[in-house]
């Protein structure tokens, strides 16, 4: 993998300590493995980091930073679900959930995300306080986890910068059908649809009707004689829309 690509990448911390995906395979558990896993993301020019706190891992992450005290490290964090009460409340929970993960990760975040869809309109229409926060805490960007479009339209009439994760993939690529406003800055996660993609073998429960699309794309993949592993790395990092690549791996191996 070139330079410019793994300049692009942001490595995926869900699995580090839950197992994940679709396909879930096991976790890395124990502490020295995950440094050794970070270790050679890191030696292998892979500076950046996706993380959240459902995900268990900003303690882990915190302490392989200051332990090795690795300050070009960059880090994208997301924030719970915001309260159900006043303006004030949330933005008070906002400031205290970043203090919290900042604590944690022991370095200063570079990207926010609200990690609830349904808190769209409250971050559209806050849009000013929240560049306040942006600016105190010293982030690069503030922005949004979606899991579908329909916020998409309100989210490109914002004037100021945000950054969007959304699921992106050889199965699913509606971003690129949708105008987005060149302000704001893509971020594409699931390239491999939570492993679905790459393993033949599926072992959780799917929906019938996605089982048997899984095993078309298998036939085709044969058809074309082509790895699925390079038909899904080039869909998503030959996209000039996508400016970084969430990937998530369960191992060194993985990674390699």
């Amino acid at each position: 993998m070139n330079n410019s690509y793994k300049k692009k990448i942001f490595l995926g911390t869900a699995q580090l300590i839950n197992a994940y995906g679709a396909v879930k395979l096991k976790s890395t558990k124990n502490k020295k493995e995950i440094f050794r896993f970070l270790d050679y993301a890191l030696e292998n020019g892979i500076n950046k980091f996706d993380t959240a706190k459902s995900y268990n891992s900003e303690d882990v992450i915190g302490e392989f930073i200051n332990s090795n005290k690795k300050s070009k490290i960059k880090v994208a964090t997301k924030i719970p679900s915001l309260p159900k009460k006043g303006t004030l409340d949330r933005i008070e929970f906002i400031k205290k959930s970043l203090n919290s993960s900042q604590k944690k990760l022991k370095t200063n975040i570079s990207t926010l995300f609200f990690h609830d869809e349904n808190d769209v309109p409250f971050f559209l229409s806050n849009i000013g306080t929240l560049k306040k926060i942006k600016k105190e805490f010293g982030l690069t960007y503030l922005g949004l986890s979606l899991y579908t479009l329909k916020n998409l339209d309100q989210i490109n009439r914002c004037n100021e910068t945000c950054a969007i994760q959304f699921p992106f993939n050889f199965a699913n690529d509606e971003i690129l059908k949708k105008k987005v406003n060149n302000k704001h800055i893509i971020f594409a996660r699931s390239i491999f649809l939570q492993g679905l993609l790459l393993n033949k073998k599926i072992r959780k429960k799917i929906p019938k009707k996605i089982h048997i699309l899984h095993q078309k794309y298998f036939k085709e993949i044969e058809k074309r004689q082509e790895s699925s592993l390079n038909l899904c790395i080039n869909h998503a990092f030959n996209q000039n829309k996508i400016k970084y690549i969430i990937i998530g791996c369960d191992n060194i191996k993985q990674l390699k």
